[in-house]
């Protein structure tokens, strides 16, 4: 996880390395090996280098292409490189030793901005062309790494691949923006929108092309609903799904000291990353080392027996790490953002992982965040889409759903998932209008409805994201990616491993396995009144039966809602000297975040946007902002 940052001036102003500098200084633990300052004429470039890569000795920014025309700056992890020095060709003057930023330049000298159409991976990348004094940039399609831009007080334009180094522009005036406070908090962050009406974000597949004299926002890839992938038979759609998610571990594995960590928890996101891990590293030399977060004085979120019946049957490095008490005693204030970044969360859990990781001499750390939107999506439409197409089968699927979840009575579980869902298809586009009117239906307790209308929270629920497929249950997949909450878990994350010398890769966050879920019926997702049917039945022998077919998911709610009630009049005291409105927030946080606590209080409510509420006001307390 590198760090870049560019300054383009009006044409005959002079660039200063120092103005770059000064903006790298929030995040230079970004750059544990090295950094590089350059400026000419009206550009300056600065770069953190962090890169745990086989030739991360070669790594140097910015990179010149193009006898000197073309300068790039990149925060870039690609995979299938094999596949991209193929396609390049003997022309193209790289080899496998280069870095995935002289590939990356390699590839824009090629095919200019088609290039985003030959490369895969997680990245943000801008190229200034020195001729025409205009800059390209880019972000990979599913949004893990971003880029933010600005205009300066003096007219410069900023873009950078961290928001901590566009706020740190000297003389930034800012203004929070409602919409997007209200998806944060709702726990449903926007990842194409800054808190702040003046910060601008790329992400998600989009690309900027940027001149002195206008700029275009493109996005330049987006899911295809009319492609779909059909077999005759179950078994190929299981070789097909274990041979992408091969190719997504494989990839991630690449790693200097040529040891990797893998997070192994009880179920089989993670447990899916381990196993394949493991057998790709077996007879390669390389080391493996599963780590696992315990629970045993709290039995109702505990995974011991799984965890441990997994690093068995793997026979790899395994650690536990107790950690019942840290999140008894550090939740939730513990966990709050620090100053340059809200997304910069101090994680007791990561740090001993990391901390564990490290003694192991692993560079690479391996999770399983992700799974969930990947695999998921929303069964109710996967029955209902079943039932019109006459499958009385869902039926009972639906039924043996209930029934292994410990849900409500099937008849109620029928209601629910089949009858609404049915009826939802039925009222097509006016249900949004529908819900959107019926505000307490779907507010937290503490949230005003007029508040709500004012933030245009309805919309953040209730909208659709494009591209709209044919199919509800395939739509549902594709608006939870766009709309994951690990990405920005994700984010905090991957900042407190760089802190350390580790990078964290997620290879559930893979464009061919998007690709390839949106791709496939469905129905494949949930079958037998399982979920994730095809995730399952692809791990036999990879993992023992009693993983592969747990259903009982573990619940960490009440311990969740143990510290926050525990923690409700200390948050309270720490806010008791303001006044509404004195905190420089939006009033409707500063109103919001004391009724949350009263809520918590008062009984089991624990609602998850109290925390990104209380997130929210100690950021805006730490940076001090006077907006």
């Amino acid at each position: 996880m590198s760090a870049f940052v560019l300054i383009v001036h009006p044409p005959g102003a002079a660039a200063r390395t120092e103005e770059v500098d000064q903006l790298l200084a929030p995040v230079a633990y970004l750059g544990p090996h090295g950094k590089s300052l350059w400026a000419e004429a009206n550009l300056a470039i600065g770069a953190l280098l962090f890169s745990v890569a086989p030739e991360a000795a070669r790594e140097r920014q910015p990179l010149l292409g193009g006898d000197g025309r073309y300068l790039l700056a990149a925060d870039a992890r690609l995979d299938d490189r094999a596949g991209l020095l193929r396609r390049l060709g003997p022309a193209a003057g790289v080899d496998e030793g280069a870095t995935d930023s002289e590939l990356l330049l390699a590839a824009y000298l090629a095919w200019g901005e088609a290039c985003l159409d030959q490369i895969l991976g997680d990245y943000a990348f801008a190229v200034f062309d020195r001729q025409n004094q205009g800059l390209f940039a880019a972000t990979d399609p599913l949004g893990l790494n971003r880029l933010f831009y600005t205009r300066s007080r003096a007219g410069a334009f900023v873009i950078a691949s961290q928001e901590a180094m566009v706020l740190a522009l000297p003389g930034l005036d800012l203004t929070w923006d409602r919409f997007a406070v209200g998806c944060w908090l709702l726990a449903s962050p926007h990842r194409e929108l800054s808190l702040f009406e003046e910060i601008h974000v790329l992400a998600c597949g989009q690309s900027l092309t940027w001149t002195p004299q206008r700029q275009r926002v493109a996005r330049w890839w987006q899911p295809d609903p009319a492609r779909k992938i059909r077999y005759a038979h179950r078994g190929e759609y299981l070789e097909h799904y274990l041979e992408v998610m091969r190719a997504a571990v494989g990839d991630r594995l690449r790693s200097a000291t040529g040891v990797v960590a893998s997070e192994l928890s009880g179920g089989i996101d993670s447990g899916t990353v381990t196993a394949l891990a493991a057998g790709l590293v077996a007879g390669q030399g390389r080391g493996l080392v599963a780590i696992s977060a315990v629970y045993p004085a709290h039995a109702e979120c505990d995974e011991g027996d799984r965890i441990r019946a997994s690093g068995a049957w793997l026979g790899i490095d395994h650690e536990l790490l107790d950690m019942s008490e840290v999140h008894a005693q550090s939740y939730p204030l513990g966990f709050g953002p620090r100053p340059e970044s809200l997304h910069a969360v101090d994680d007791p859990w990561a740090e001993r992982m990391l901390g564990i990781a490290v003694a192991h001499r692993a560079d690479v750390v391996l999770n399983g965040m992700g799974g969930d939107e990947m695999l998921f999506g929303a069964p109710q439409w996967v029955y209902a889409e079943r039932l019109l197409r006459g499958d009385l089968g869902a039926i009972r699927d639906l039924v043996r759903f209930a029934q292994r979840f410990r849900l409500r009575s099937p008849w109620q579980e029928l209601d629910r998932r089949l009858l609404r869902p049915l009826a939802g298809m039925a009222l097509g586009p006016i249900l949004p209008a529908l819900r959107a009117r019926r505000a307490g239906a779907w507010l937290p307790p503490w949230v005003a409805p007029d508040d709500a209308l004012r933030m245009r929270l309805a919309e953040r629920l209730f909208s659709s994201e494009v591209p709209r497929y044919g199919r509800r249950s395939t739509q549902s997949v594709w608006d939870g990616l766009r709309r994951s909450q690990s990405l920005m878990v994700i984010d905090g994350y991957r900042m407190n491993a760089a802190r350390v010398g580790v990078d964290v890769r997620n290879p559930f966050f893979d464009l061919r396995l998007a690709s390839f879920v949106l791709a496939v019926p469905p129905d494949l997702w949930h079958r037998e009144g399982m979920t994730k049917w095809l995730a399952r039945h692809a791990l036999r022998g990879l993992l023992p039966p009693t993983v592969c077919w747990a259903l009982d998911d573990r619940d960490f709610s009440g311990v969740v809602e143990r510290a926050w009630r525990d923690s409700a009049d200390i948050i309270a005291e720490q806010l008791r000297g303001f006044e509404p409105g004195s905190i420089p927030l939006l009033r409707e946080v500063d109103l919001w975040l004391p009724r949350a606590c009263d809520t918590t209080r008062q009984g089991p409510n624990f609602e998850v946007p109290a925390s990104y509420a209380l997130a929210l006001v100690l950021f805006s307390l730490r940076r001090q902002f006077r907006i």
